[in-house]
């Protein structure tokens, strides 16, 4: 893939090259040239990179998505019903998926939490999130998904020389 916005000397060029060669990830405007490595994720963007890497078919999950507000028939409505399905996600409260919304960074521990472990993957490391100045702003819902996602690397202190978690700034 060749995207114009995708400098070769970018930090993230091998990543991107990496999941768009492997048809993870595509461009984002119509003739696939831009990756857009600015752009935030959305929930139904994340998913579908998941359920692309599971090399799964969209027409093994048609039908209703088991969310109020995510119809059918839509670019993301079978990574999203797969989502709920595999205990990915449970969506946001309410029966509502959350259809449009950032993926903060506590949403991405739980997601790639209930992601590991549905590929059986030990999650059982945790880290002490107290040591970070803002540990009480995690949500209840995701202080063990933050915790293993501390405890395994994948994200850490947001400001250097200071222990700041930032758990619902955007991914």
């Amino acid at each position: 893939p060749v995207f114009t916005d995708v400098a070769e000397g970018a930090w993230y060029y091998e990543g991107v090259m990496y999941a768009a060669s492997n048809g993870y990830m595509k461009g984002t405007n119509a003739d696939m040239t831009t990756f857009s490595p600015d752009m935030q994720f959305t929930r139904e963007q994340f998913v579908q990179l998941l359920f692309n890497m599971e090399g799964l078919d969209a027409a093994d999950f048609s039908g209703d998505t088991g969310f109020s507000d995510v119809p059918a028939g839509q670019w993301y409505s079978a990574a999203v019903k797969w989502a709920k399905e595999a205990g990915v996600t449970s969506g946001i409260g309410g029966g509502a998926f959350g259809l449009g919304g950032k993926v903060s960074r506590e949403q991405l521990s739980q997601f790639l939490k209930n992601y590991a472990e549905l590929k059986n993957k030990d999650t059982s490391a945790r880290s002490d999130v107290n040591a970070f100045s803002d540990a009480s702003s995690v949500s209840g819902w995701a202080t063990e998904a933050v915790s293993w996602a501390v405890a395994e690397g994948i994200i850490g202190s947001t400001q250097s020389g200071a222990m700041v978690l930032a758990p619902q700034r955007i991914a």
